[in-house]
């Protein structure tokens, strides 16, 4: 409960709700003349997305913010998920098949009975799948004690090869 100071006509006063679902406001006046009123704020939707260790292409979605009856687009042609909601939070497994930049939409939808607005939330996340390396030894006809490497289908960046000695 707190105090409100209440002037001129009319008055505003405002208030942030921390937790997702009803929430019932009471009113009273000098005179002791007392409104109820029930509120669903929309909180907002916060994402996360954490891949899993040594993965580049599958992991874990985190939302807060929601509610039942969210779904969430992959961003990669995959079906939209419809995931289990517990306490205004969600989370999502997911494994990406092809390489490249992903967008993944939250998507709470509107209650309108109850005032809650429906909302989006997005995550852009890069997917790098596992690469099958091909790699071909060649020798050296004048020393064969020397070997050469050639990799195909290798991601460009820093890499490393271990020769074995």
């Amino acid at each position: 409960m707190a105090d409100i100071t209440i002037g001129s006509d009319p008055v505003v006063v405002e208030h942030e709700y921390k937790t997702p679902g009803a929430h019932t406001v009471t009113v009273t006046d000098a005179d002791g003349n007392t409104k109820t009123v029930t509120t669903a704020p929309v909180l907002p939707v916060e994402i996360s997305w954490a891949m899993d260790a040594g993965s580049n292409f599958e992991g874990v979605l985190s939302a807060t913010g929601v509610k039942p009856g969210v779904t969430v687009d992959w961003g990669d042609g995959s079906p939209p998920a419809t995931p289990a909601v517990s306490a205004g939070k969600l989370t999502e497994r997911h494994a990406f098949t092809a390489d490249g930049e992903k967008t993944i939409t939250v998507t709470v939808p509107s209650w309108k009975d109850a005032g809650f607005e429906g909302h989006t939330a997005t995550a852009t996340v890069t997917v790098r799948l596992p690469r099958d390396l091909d790699v071909q030894l060649g020798y050296f006809e004048d020393d064969p004690r020397k070997v050469s490497a050639t990799i195909r289908n290798a991601v460009a960046g820093k890499g490393q090869i271990t020769w074995g000695d």
